[in-house]
């Protein structure tokens, strides 16, 4: 073998290293993330699977275990307000395409275009009305719950059993609930009845809109044409922006999530980062009371360090306390 050949077999392998060993490493924080200690502790090696396969949302489950025990009563509550809120949203958004669906299989010469237009159109129907009915349905249990303990036991199964328990990692091996799987998924089943139904409806009719114009259904065929391309390109357009939208939200929650500890399970007190926020929001709110404003930016740079400063020896201050008041109930036990 020459030393060309020697060099371009040298290439060759190195691309492929260098294309297989990024793939490797996400193969290996994907198996060796954190949250699938959660995950076995739950449901063994299957509880991996059920998530990897969209079965069963494993983060949300495990945020509720988290959220239930953690929560306040108050934030109970206010959990309790925003759902009831979000079931009679999809209520109403459901009997509309309930309404739609019934529309719809009454369009002129459907009976002559292709039977999945009617089927999928009587299935959006449908399920605009069990979305409906979910909803009404979960809006009622969710009423009946008169205080927080009865929301976090309906949110719960109970308590853990003392050998998943020991499986489970911290904190979650100390917290007296246990979310329940059937719950997360009972309260996500109205939306996704919804979600189900507007999908269906809109394929169903740009199956009868491109079968209309393929079979010659009525003459001028070109106005069918023209219609079907029309609404692939609204269509197109919509869920290209908001699929756009959503990348860049989450990429934005998540550089929310970094900079102050959002996603901090496994600590009651509240992240550092966070009571810095709350205290210099606090503080620029109330400087609308001020009678005079910044001149220039160097003014207002001057402002913002020194508050950071006064922030940090306050929480200093604030940990020294605590520490103390620690220290002088272990004295007295």
């Amino acid at each position: 073998m020459s030393g060309a050949e020697v060099l371009v077999a040298l290439s060759i392998v190195s691309k492929v290293i260098g294309i297989a060993y990024p793939a490797i490493e996400e193969w290996r924080k994907l198996v060796l993330n954190p949250a699938n200690e959660y995950r076995r502790a739950r449901y063994g090696v299957a509880g991996i699977l059920i998530h990897w396969l969209y079965i069963l949302d494993m983060d949300e489950v495990q945020r509720y275990h988290w959220d239930i025990n953690r929560w306040k009563d108050e934030e109970v509550l206010a959990w309790k307000t925003g759902y009831l809120s979000t079931c009679s949203a999809i209520a109403v958004a459901g009997a509309i395409f309930a309404s739609l669906g019934l529309s719809a299989l009454q369009l002129p010469n459907l009976n002559q275009t292709h039977w999945t237009a009617r089927a999928l159109l009587s299935c959006g129907m449908a399920l605009g009305i069990l979305s409906v009915i979910s909803a009404t349905s979960q809006q009622q249990k969710v009423s009946m719950l008169n205080n927080p303990l009865e929301i976090r036991l309906w949110l719960s199964r109970g308590r853990p059993s003392p050998e998943r328990l020991r499986q489970y990692p911290w904190p979650f091996s100390v917290l007296p609930l246990e979310s329940s799987a059937s719950a997360v998924k009972q309260f996500a089943l109205p939306k996704v009845l919804l979600n189900l139904a507007v999908f269906l409806y809109l394929l169903g009719f740009g199956i009868y809109l491109l079968f209309s114009w393929l079979d010659n259904v009525e003459t001028p065929t070109s106005d069918y044409r023209n219609i079907f391309i029309v609404f692939v390109a609204a269509l197109g357009v919509h869920y290209i922006y908001h699929l756009v939208l959503e990348v860049l939200s989450f990429v934005d929650q998540r550089n929310g999530a970094n900079d102050y500890d959002l996603d901090s399970q496994g600590r009651f007190a509240k992240p550092v980062s966070q009571q810095l926020l709350e205290l210099r929001l606090d503080v620029i709110q109330h400087m609308r009371d001020f009678d005079f404003d910044f001149e220039d930016a160097d003014e207002h740079a001057i402002f913002l360090s020194s508050m950071d400063d006064a922030l940090a020896a306050v929480m200093a201050r604030r940990n020294q306390r605590k520490a103390r008041e620690e220290a002088e109930k272990r004295a007295h036990a």
